[in-house]
């Protein structure tokens, strides 16, 4: 995950569901929401134990790497410009690559580490929904904190 103030970092999944606070000061609160648990149809044919060992070294070389917290406001223009009728090449735009991270771009590298592409939406960024819309991924879990 990538969070701000800490950048990349990991974090136990079951965290998320009894103590999600993305600052020192925890107050034992759940993310408000359901986690959903996607792996890509071909997982099994690229999970060999030497592509999941440079995943990993990929994946562990990151942690640090900081949160891109611009990049949730250029996200926002990237969305309402390409709404605008005098940009037709709006959704032309190439994921520009960096080492400031959101949490989906931080996966889109993982797995870019491999050969493996994500489609996304041609607007500059990779989100979560695209992930999800990628026929090449199929739902595998949601959790959510028991009420």
């Amino acid at each position: 995950m990538s969070v701000e103030p800490l950048g990349v970092r990991t974090v136990p999944l079951s965290k998320y569901l009894s103590d999600y606070d993305t600052d020192y000061d925890s107050e034992g609160n759940p993310y408000p929401g359901g986690l959903a648990i996607l792996r890509h149809k071909g997982f099994q044919e690229i999970a060999s134990q030497d592509n999941l060992k440079k995943l990993g070294q990929f994946a562990v070389q990151l942690f640090g790497y900081p949160y891109d917290k611009d990049e949730i406001a250029k996200i926002a223009a990237r969305i309402a410009v390409s709404h605008l009728p005098f940009t037709p090449d709006a959704k032309k735009r190439i994921l520009k690559r960096d080492r400031e991270f959101i949490c989906s771009e931080y996966v889109w590298e993982s797995y870019h580490s491999l050969g493996v592409d994500i489609p996304h939406d041609g607007r500059g960024f990779i989100s979560p929904a695209n992930f999800a819309q990628d026929p090449d991924f199929q739902l595998k879990y949601v959790l959510q904190e028991k009420n």
